[in-house]
């Protein structure tokens, strides 16, 4: 693991960006900035399981 999230918060983040593309892009344009992107509640939950 590459970092502190662990294996379920890595598959957690693979699915989401497999099925909310845009996620990533959205945090990829907040780090340019230096900023970071924190994506919780529902919709994230929905996006995850489906």
């Amino acid at each position: 693991m590459s970092n502190a999230l662990g294996a379920a918060g890595e598959l957690a983040i693979r699915s989401l960006v497999e099925r909310a593309p845009l996620a990533s892009s959205l945090a990829q344009a907040f780090k340019s900035k230096g900023f970071t992107l924190a994506l919780v509640g529902g919709p994230v939950r929905d996006a995850i399981l489906g």
